[in-house]
């Protein structure tokens, strides 16, 4: 019986570990950088909200509108291209789902988060504050 190794012509394949040599583990790379992509989604939206406390304590608030745009634009292109990679991770088949199906989700959540605020900046704008 030969082992596979998780070289590049091994197809994701890795062999060995702490289940023993014989054991092969499927791996689904494009669902960990899903995943990784959707946190770093996530942590770019809490640096702007820090950035955004630190901007509205100074009274700058000209550059927040241009902060906002700017998030908003970025967090949207982050958020969709997280849900594409999950959601092609999740269609390979055979391929282990649990990374893609994490960032698909956190995709999911950063780009809802970003069309709420949308929708909030709307009923600001429209009841007069």
């Amino acid at each position: 019986m030969s082992e596979r190794s998780a070289g590049p012509d091994s197809g994701g394949l890795d062999s060995g570990g702490p289940q023993g040599a014989g054991a092969l583990r499927a791996r689904n790379t494009l669902g960990i950088v899903a995943l990784m992509v959707g946190v770093v989604g996530i942590l770019f939206n809490v640096l702007f909200t820090l950035v955004q406390a630190v901007v509205v304590g100074q009274g700058m608030y000209e550059l927040l509108a241009t902060f906002g745009v700017a998030h908003s634009v970025l967090a949207i292109v982050i958020a969709l291209a997280t849900i594409a990679l999950g959601i092609v991770a999740l269609l390979r088949p055979g391929a282990p789902r649990g990374a893609a199906g994490a960032g698909t989700a956190l995709g999911a959540a950063s780009l809802v988060s970003v069309l709420t605020g949308f929708l909030y900046s709307g009923v600001i704008a429209a009841t007069g504050f």
